[in-house]
């Protein structure tokens, strides 16, 4: 089955979250009414706790809608015409001195995860050459498929080459982390928006890529 690769409506998104956080209450006020002396126990054991979650999760859409604006929304859909374009090759920009993939996944969910991944173009091109694979730094800036959000963030892989010389890349295993430390970092990059570039930075990515050449 093919999904679409666009973010869901905000009125979509918004009804899952803040539903719930109306129906609720509602739902509360009605047992009351007809059995008030239940009240205590339902709320107290299963309203109570899941209306705090609610409203957290309400709390965390609004901050992240917080950076959908109009003109993130315009280079979002900028970027995903790109891909159309320009996907699968590898992209040389001399003038910046760069060189540019496209590349594009599945999530877990089914969803498309499409990232423009920019090198270094001295260190994309020696990377792999004696045969062994060289860790490569690299600049990220991948299409948030929930929301028109571009994230950003800086990274290192391993590339390696073919017989034919092209790069083959894989992940770099990182160090393990506790659940209680991946919780503690993504909210820490949530609350100060670490990976959500200016729009400056992005006019600039989408400018290499439109004067970037496919290496033959």
């Amino acid at each position: 089955m093919n999904r679409s690769s666009s973010p869901p409506s905000r009125w979509l998104r918004r009804s899952m979250i803040f539903g719930p956080v109306v129906v609720l209450p509602v739902v509360v006020v009605a047992v009351f009414l007809v059995l008030p002396a239940l009240l205590c126990v339902v709320f107290l054991a299963v309203c109570l706790p899941a209306l705090v979650f609610l409203i957290s999760s309400a709390r965390r859409e609004l901050r992240a809608e917080r950076h959908a604006t109009p003109e993130m929304r315009a280079r979002y859909e900028a970027l995903s015409r790109l891909f159309r374009e320009g996907f699968g090759v590898v992209l040389d920009n001399v003038d910046e001195d760069v060189a540019i993939m496209l590349v594009s996944g599945r999530g877990r969910n089914g969803s498309e995860l499409r990232s423009v991944l920019r090198f270094d173009r001295g260190e994309f091109d020696a990377a792999g050459r004696d045969g062994r694979p060289t860790p490569v730094v690299f600049a990220q800036f991948f299409l948030d498929p929930v929301r028109a959000v571009v994230r950003h963030r800086v990274s290192v892989l391993a590339m390696s080459r073919t017989d034919k010389g092209s790069p083959s890349i894989s992940v770099v295993p990182s160090r393990p982390r506790s659940r209680r430390e991946t919780r503690k970092t993504d909210r820490l990059v949530e609350r100060l928006a670490a990976d959500i570039p200016s729009l400056g930075e992005l006019d600039v990515l989408i400018g290499q890529v439109q004067s970037s050449t496919a290496r033959t």
